[in-house]
């Protein structure tokens, strides 16, 4: 199959496009011809231009800048021109572009009108957008017959907000039509962020009384996202994953999403649950395939009901998702054909005899896999220039005092990172990696971002991360001693979860270290 897609690009052109280069990360040593343009300078797309893989064409405007820059231009003709001088083999016309977000089809149409042959290998930019509306989402899934997966929802106006919702004792949560990691979604509870999120509501509400909401009755559950791809007429999933959201301490809302970790849902969700993420997903694979001719990858946001066995859909992200790239690299860790190789085999239209079984792949993509990461998210109202490099970026563990004192007794005290004011827990910079691919089970991989130029940071952006191969979370469990999650018997809502320790001393450490 890989060498199938290699064979159709050829020489030819492959840009990733993206603002980061670590959104296209996964692929870059499989595809010969590919190479990541990112519109911001970071320490990932510094590493990856020393291989080769990446170029940074700097534009405010992102992706779709970028495209219509005339760096671009000239990139597109000295690619092409080199890979004519280099090759024998004939240079197919083509440009192969991909987005990680396509915003832009005006973009793709200014490329054709100067005479470039472009073939995307995404959807439409205005289908995307159709299909990304939270409010328009939920009504096109109900009607189309996925009403049992939905959770009790209505749409309304803003200025009917408090009418619709005085019955809710238990809290709900509105959904504003567009957003992204939570940015559109406050959830009204008891919660630590309740009052900020009515209060921003409130404001909403008399600045813009007719917008429309979904309003949701809250679902006291565990949340969870899986990666799709349509494919060949089919719908693949894998990489299941509990996601990690609204942890006071690493981000400012308790919507936004910080994480994922792959290993955490066998712990929590009892066999036949899977069935029901295996119906759920082909289902809504095939709404997108029959209704709107959506193809390729695609994300699921779930919550788990533990007291009813059930799950709740929440939304569709209609796109490549975020945690594709280390999901990319943890399917090739373990043997599985990544979605995202998937996906360029839809867009390329490779023979269907190339392409896996969907019954055991999809099996195969719900096992657990040993591995996580960790977000950190600015929580400051003010805006962050970083204009230096305050946190070394890399691969990090956490080793004795001892050896802490040794690094900055030989002068490297800028690879020491200390948790506490004891200085009792040092975290130790390694060596430079790019990926969650570039190291073991020993130490973590911790990306801090804007350390590479003066990048300006507002409040929810995401401004480091932590990767591992191992989980950052553990259950905290109500349950009695050798009680199992798969026992029918066991009480419901009686699974907690938490983060590791390291992981999250390790985040706030550097959210001080960046602010102060």
């Amino acid at each position: 199959m890989l060498e199938e897609i290699n064979r159709k690009i050829g020489n030819s052109p492959y840009f990733f496009i993206s603002k980061e280069a670590e959104r296209g990360l996964g692929l870059e040593e499989l595809i010969q011809s590919m190479k990541i343009i990112a519109s911001e300078r970071d320490y990932v797309s510094e590493g990856l231009e020393k291989m080769g893989k990446c170029l940074v064409i700097e534009d405010p405007n992102g992706s779709a800048g970028v495209v219509e820059s005339e760096g671009f231009a000239k990139l597109i003709d000295e690619t092409k021109s080199t890979a004519k001088f280099a090759s024998s083999a004939q240079v197919n016309d083509e440009i192969y572009l991909q987005f990680f977000k396509n915003t832009s089809d005006a973009a793709i149409d200014d490329l054709k009108s100067r005479g470039y042959s472009v073939h995307l290998l995404n959807n439409s930019a205005q289908l995307t957008r159709k299909l990304e509306n939270k409010v328009t989402q939920f009504q096109y899934l109900y009607e189309n017959g996925l009403a049992k997966y939905l959770p009790e929802a209505k749409v309304i106006s803003l200025a009917k907000l408090d009418e619709v919702t005085s019955g809710y004792k238990d809290g709900y949560v509105v959904q504003l039509p567009f957003g992204h990691t939570g940015s559109s979604t406050y959830i009204i509870d008891e919660g630590w962020q309740a009052a900020e999120s009515r209060a921003e509501l409130a404001e909403l509400k008399t600045r813009f009384p007719n917008r429309a909401v979904r309003v949701v009755r809250k679902i006291h559950g565990h949340a969870f996202t899986i990666n799709a791809c349509i494919c060949g007429g089919n719908t693949y999933m894998g990489g299941l994953s509990y996601q990690f959201t609204g942890i006071e301490g690493l981000a400012n809302r308790s919507s936004a999403t910080v994480g994922n970790d792959w290993s955490l849902p066998k712990q929590i969700m009892k066999p036949e649950i899977y069935e029901q993420i295996n119906e759920m997903v082909t289902f809504t694979g095939e709404i997108l395939r029959e209704k709107f001719g959506f193809r390729g990858m695609f994300g699921v946001d779930f919550i788990y009901d533990e007291e009813q066995t059930q799950i709740f859909l929440i939304e569709i992200n209609p796109r490549q998702i975020a945690s594709i790239p280390m999901h990319t690299k943890l399917q090739l860790k373990v043997g599985q054909i990544p979605l995202s190789l998937l996906h360029l085999a839809e867009f390329l239209e490779l023979d269907k005899s190339f392409l896996p079984e969907v019954k055991s792949y999809n099996e195969n993509g719900l096992l657990p896999i040993q591995a996580a990461q960790l977000i950190l998210r600015l929580q400051s109202k003010q805006d962050l220039k970083i204009t230096e490099q305050r946190v070394k970026p890399g691969l990090y563990r956490q080793l004795s005092d001892n050896s802490a004192r040794e690094y900055i007794r030989s002068g490297k005290s800028d690879d020491v990172l200390f948790l506490d004011k004891d200085e009792d827990r040092p975290l130790i910079w390694q060596k430079d990696i790019l990926s969650i691919s570039d190291f073991g089970e020993e130490g973590f991989f911790l990306n801090v971002k804007g350390n590479s130029g003066d990048k300006l940071f507002v409040n929810g952006d995401e401004i480091a991360r932590i990767q591992a191969n191992m989980s950052l979370g553990y259950i905290e469990s109500h349950r009695d001693e050798g009680e199992d999650v798969n026992d029918s018997n066991n009480n419901a809502n009686s699974v907690n979860v938490s983060v590791l320790p390291f992981a999250r001393d390790a985040l706030t450490k550097v959210h001080q270290t960046l602010l102060y």
